[in-house]
């Protein structure tokens, strides 16, 4: 049959779902796709049967004399007589005398054979003599039979005949020795030669890690940029990785197999500060990330020092540690610092090659100058080796932060880039600058993105980190110093941004933020983590992207959910892995300081591995919120204990249910309306009620009853009362409960539930 039709993939599925999210799944061209692949591996199968039998072996008959070149008939170089003076390759090879001889070096002869003989020049191969002598012995003995002259004249003659047949056979035994030892091999690429077509390079026999073969199909060198050629070590999933699909990693994610006793989260000392190393010196691990490897392996960067601040030379460390956290390795100093230099800030990243490429700050020390440089290395062999740092930018000021992002590239050519945000000064040195480097080639170099995320003299922007929705949308959290966190949008892969926007929820001393992307019931939400050193906790927000496309305020619909409540002075930078299932792991750094001041004293830290699941938190998970009661006349200061809890799943559904307990009215006049977090969808069609399980401390007339209202478009529950058919004179229609109906020690619980946008 004709050579087999390479498969191509020509439709992106990733890129459909990642810009099209709540539309279906592209089938007929996924269908139409795996078809090609099918028709391709079938026909690569039908080829191989030409050239192999069912056992393994090649098939009978197929290696020929015609396939083969004189050489290998024989084994050898064809023989020619030696001569003097002649240029001889190794190799070469000659008759002299009753032998064959090969060249062991390359050479010009000499006069003599015998000379070059003796020099080492030539080896034996094939000797003849005991053939020849035969024969002379057969001649001999004719002679001496003078009265059977002719009989013996005739013999010797079969037997001279006989001994030349003899040497010929002997001759052709020795090519067909050596034939025999390179047939297989001249088979094998025989057989390579037949499947090889436009490059590619053959097809081997796999075990899947069901332990059922499987195909896998080689791609030629120059066919993905920055990937290898499959061998039989890689498993059937690389497939998908060489075909083009986004993440394809030799064993599929694993879930954390934690027993959570909190539905919040759990954290795991990973390295004791106090402890470790015998617990001298007591060292100071931060500034890290986490990243998960193509094997399942997480890996943990850090720097260690003496303190927190830049007045302490630090290292580059890193252990390693399996799916749910419970076998660490040793610590190791995978780059250690140079004279009065400061290395942190490790951020790593996989790329679809399975290189873990790790960007990083080395850091003069202020004595020495101040000077930063931004650098990189890499690792192909997981941690292994690596390569030799690279410098990409330097100034004084700037620093990395944030997980480096693998986004597909939406230039033409280029299948994915990776991203890493930065802040710094522009080149003048005037301006603060918060940008992005970028590299198309594996991590190999790092280029400053020509449009910034925001440059200017106005805010002290810093810290910041980038999610990507797709190859062109992709949102950034920063951190002002001194002011709340700030965010901005772009819609064309970096081209442009949004104006950074100030966000009114949290506090001006939320720091350190990482911004990751996950789903729900195919619906993106962008998950917010941060460290708020108003008191000292790890928190965590989370709003649909599409809300988040043009109002930053949707991050702060609900109350933060708290992951960690005693980070003294810690900066967060938690860095999460995300599940597929939406789990997370991420590393938290707590600090104590036992310098008696702060944090620029000596100071040790823990490194803790936290599981949280924000999976739950988007998929409705339920939480605590403070509701509100104010008058819509004069909305008061009441005071009391308000309570409730909340949720939202991901199709916008609220439930919940709440208790107002008054110990002042504190003012209020006119109807009475509870806040909620949520604004209730707009339209007749979605105005809602709530049902009251109990109040108390309110006199209502007209023997009416409590009839809770929300309208839509709205965030607040409106409090009516409705006549409920009993004894009394009135029939009066609904009507507003007031802060004159209730006591200062009012009390009053609902359910509730309705849809929202939010």
């Amino acid at each position: 049959m004709a050579d087999p039709t390479k498969p191509t993939i020509d439709y992106s599925y990733t890129g459909f779902q990642q810009e099209q999210q709540e539309f279906p799944f592209p089938g007929t061209q996924l269908d139409n796709d795996l078809a090609n692949l099918v028709n391709s591996v079938d026909q690569t199968i039908d080829a191989l049967k030409d050239v192999r039998r069912a056992d393994g072996a090649l098939k009978n008959g197929i290696v020929t004399n015609d396939s083969l070149s004189p050489d290998l008939l024989i084994g050898i170089e064809a023989p020619t007589d030696w001569a003097p003076s002649t240029a001889y390759n190794i190799n070469s090879t000659v008759y002299e005398g009753d032998a064959i001889y090969r060249a062991t070096v390359s050479h010009l002869s000499g006069a003599s054979f015998a000379t070059d003989l003796a020099n080492g020049k030539w080896e034996k191969i094939v000797d003849f003599s005991a053939l020849t002598d035969a024969a002379a012995a057969s001649a001999a003995a004719a002679a001496v039979s003078e009265t059977n002259a002719a009989g013996s004249a005739s013999s010797a003659t079969t037997s001279a005949a006989t001994a030349t047949t003899q040497a010929g056979i002997a001759t052709t035994k020795a090519a067909e020795a050596s034939a025999d030892a390179d047939a297989a091999a001249v088979s094998a690429a025989a057989a390579e030669a037949v499947l090889a077509g436009a490059g590619a390079t053959g097809l081997a026999l796999l075990e899947a890690e069901t332990g059922a073969e499987a195909f896998e199909i080689a791609v030629p060198d120059d066919a993905i940029t920055g990937v290898k050629i499959a061998d039989e070590s890689e498993g059937l999933s690389s497939i998908l990785l060489k075909l083009g699909i986004d993440r394809a990693p030799d064993a599929l994610p694993k879930t954390p197999q934690y027993t959570p006793t909190s539905s919040i989260s759990e954290t795991r000392v990973l390295i004791n500060g106090s402890t470790e190393n015998g617990g001298s010196p007591v060292y100071h691990r931060h500034f890290g990330s986490i990243i998960r490897d193509h094997t399942g392996v997480l890996h943990v960067f850090y720097r260690r020092a003496l303190g927190h601040a830049t007045y302490f030379e630090g290292d580059l460390c890193h252990v390693s540690i399996d799916h749910d956290g419970n076998e660490r390795s040793a610590e190791t100093v995978i780059l250690a610092h140079g004279t009065d230099r400061d290395l942190h800030s490790p951020m790593a990243v996989v790329t679809p090659s399975g290189r873990i490429v790790l960007t990083f700050c080395d850091v003069q020390m202020p004595s020495a100058g101040n000077s930063v440089d931004l650098r990189s290395m890499y690792s192909d062999d997981n941690c292994g080796s690596w390569s030799s740092p690279t410098t990409f930018y330097t100034d004084d000021l700037s620093r990395t932060y944030g997980q480096p992002r693998i986004v597909p590239s939406d230039v033409a050519g280029e299948r994915w880039r990776i991203l890493q945000p930065w802040y710094g000064r522009d080149a003048g040195g005037t301006n603060r600058r918060i940008g992005i480097f970028e590299s198309t080639d594996n991590g190999e170099v790092f280029a400053d993105l020509a449009t910034p995320i925001y440059e200017g003299a106005d805010l002290t922007l810093s810290e910041t980190s980038i999610a990507c929705l797709n190859a062109k949308v992709w949102f950034a959290a920063m951190r002002k110093n001194g002011g709340r966190l700030h965010w901005a949008v772009t819609t064309n892969a970096g081209a442009s941004w949004t104006a950074p926007t100030v966000v009114t929820w949290g506090t001006t001393l939320d720091i350190a933020p990482s911004l990751d992307i996950i789903f729900s019931r195919g619906v993106p939400f962008l998950l917010l983590g941060y460290c708020d050193r108003s008191t000292d906790q790890t928190k965590w927000r989370w709003a649909k992207a599409s809300s988040l496309m043009t109002n930053a305020e949707a991050m702060g619909k609900l109350a933060a959910v708290t992951s960690a409540a005693d980070m003294i002075e810690a900066s967060g930078y938690q860095v999460p892995y995300i599940y597929p299932n939406g789990q997370m792991l991420f590393v938290e750094f707590e600090e104590y300081v036992y310098g008696g001041g702060g944090i620029s004293d000596p100071a040790g830290s823990d490194v803790r591995l936290v599981w949280a699941n924000p999976g739950a938190w988007v998929d409705g998970h339920e939480f605590s919120f403070t509701p509100t009661i104010v008058g819509a006349s004069t909305p008061g200061s009441p005071t009391g204990v308000n309570t409730g809890t909340i949720s939202k799943d991901a199709n916008g559904l609220v439930s919940g249910n709440l208790r107002i307990a008054l110990t002042s009215k504190g003012g209020m006049v006119g109807q009475l309306k509870l806040g909620l977090p949520y604004t209730n969808k707009t339209g007749n069609r979605y105005r809602s009620g709530a049902t009251v399980t109990f109040f108390d401390n309110v006199s209502l007339p007209d023997y009416s009853v409590p009839m809770p209202f929300m309208p839509g478009g709205s965030s607040t529950i409106d409090l009516w009362r409705t006549y409920n058919g009993g004894s009394g004179t009135s029939t009066v229609g609904p009507a507003t409960i007031s802060a004159i109906h209730v006591d200062d020690d009012f009390v009053i619980e609902m359910v509730f539930s309705y849809f929202t946008d939010d």
